[in-house]
């Protein structure tokens, strides 16, 4: 029964919440995903209370239904408190732009809240009801006293209260000085380990190709049919040649290639000829001529837009982690400033690079607004303003040691 009991609060409270999901179109994804698992230990934590308290009164000698009477009324505000509150922190997700992110922290929060409702409602006639043998009992109420080691514990921080409190003072603001030292990076390799087929092919791409990312950038002439102007196509060349000499670029594609090499054919493959038309009667023919040799389900449409405005360079580079990219790319978006084209990267790829921009500030307001509306919570239940108030100390010193743990081990805040 201690073991079946939590698992009926788990399956039905997934059941519910996925159900929940499915009712408002939620779909399964790589954040939802992580769903169970958080309800696996919410449903847990909420059956291991009564449990425990169940078993504790039926040792002191309570017959079944007594016991589930008094550890249901014993427990049913703890475990309501820590279900509302970790619902509260589930629930501050939904200040995020990031969909997924907001859907996660919806789901979860219904779900800390529909567990507890199964284990109040369902948990607890199950228990009074199922003929659960206790092995050991003891006289009176004996087993309902802490224990000795608490009595001892106690005492000796009552003794050293001063030192205990100095002590965690110093180690608070250490670990606050190395949590913000973190850097918020991201390598997206990095997430799988090296026996993921996905990271050993970008592995062996980066030693034998050189390059990991292709990302793309979009030149705008300004106007229509302004790709075949020769002074603005310069300017691009100019720029394209540019993004070539970094070292983390491993090689860059765009028309010009097409058009260089289309006026080096041209001239009987004289590498002189490499170059682009300076005439833009010459340009739109050389353009014309390419097509024309395409096969008939390939066109240009992928390199350059239908009013021949803006062209399309596709850049693979080696950099792997969200800020050395996102630090390039501005390099590079304020060299094409500096030669006077309109430059700016496009496609998924700094979609996805810009990801840490969104998440991070919504972390520290979830942050923010759960500590709040906890506190809020704690000086309702607890009838006092100033212990409500120091709630927030053990709420908020576990993420200052855990971001302080995450850059004593090296590891990107990702």
């Amino acid at each position: 029964g201690g073991l079946v009991l939590p698992w009926i609060t788990i399956i039905f409270s997934m059941l519910g919440t996925l159900g929940m999901a499915g009712h408002l179109g939620i779909k399964i994804n790589n954040m939802t995903a992580f769903l169970p698992s958080i309800l696996i230990g919410i449903g847990i934590a909420d059956s291991i209370h009564i449990l425990v308290t169940y078993f504790r009164f039926r040792r002191a000698g309570y017959d079944s239904k007594k016991a589930t009477y008094q550890a249901m009324m014993k427990d049913i505000k703890p475990t309501l408190l820590t279900s509302l509150s970790t619902a509260i922190g589930f629930l501050s997700l939904i200040w995020s732009p990031i969909i997924p992110t907001v859907n996660l922290g919806l789901l979860a929060g219904f779900g800390s809240i529909l567990a507890w409702i199964i284990t109040i409602g369902l948990l607890g006639p199950l228990l009074s009801l199922m003929p659960l043998k206790v092995a050991g009992s003891v006289k009176g109420t004996q087993t309902l006293k802490p224990s000795n080691w608490v009595y001892s514990y106690s005492g000796w921080l009552q003794s050293n209260r001063y030192v205990v409190i100095v002590f965690f003072s110093i180690a608070a603001l250490m670990a606050s000085y190395l949590a913000i030292q973190n850097e918020v990076n991201s390598d997206t390799l990095e997430y799988f380990t090296d026996d993921v087929p996905l990271k050993q092919a970008n592995n062996a791409i980066e030693k034998y190709v050189g390059w990991v990312s292709p990302v793309d950038f979009v030149i705008d002439s300004g106007a229509n049919e302004g790709i075949k102007d020769p002074e603005f196509l310069n300017r691009a060349n100019q720029w394209q040649q540019w993004v070539n000499d970094r070292s983390y670029v491993s090689k860059s594609t765009s028309i010009m290639d097409i058009l260089k090499a289309t006026h080096r054919a041209l001239h009987a493959g004289d590498q002189a000829y490499y170059t682009l038309a300076d005439d833009r009667q010459m340009i739109a023919q050389e353009l014309l001529l390419y097509t024309m040799s395409l096969p008939p389900s390939l066109d240009l449409n992928n390199q350059i837009t239908l009013d021949n405005r803006l062209i399309r360079v596709t850049v693979n580079w080696t950099l792997r982690t969200d800020n050395d990219a996102l630090n390039a790319i501005k390099e590079i978006e304020s060299k094409g400033e500096e030669l006077g084209l309109n430059v700016y990267a496009s496609g998924k790829y700094i979609l996805w690079k810009s990801l840490g921009g969104y998440i991070i500030p919504t972390f520290f307001r979830s942050i923010m607004g759960a500590l709040i509306l906890v506190s809020i919570l704690m000086c309702i239940f607890l009838g006092s303003i100033r212990i409500g108030l120091l709630s927030l100390i053990p709420n908020l010193l576990p993420i200052v040691f855990g971001a302080s743990l995450i850059y004593i081990s090296g590891t990107y805040a990702d």
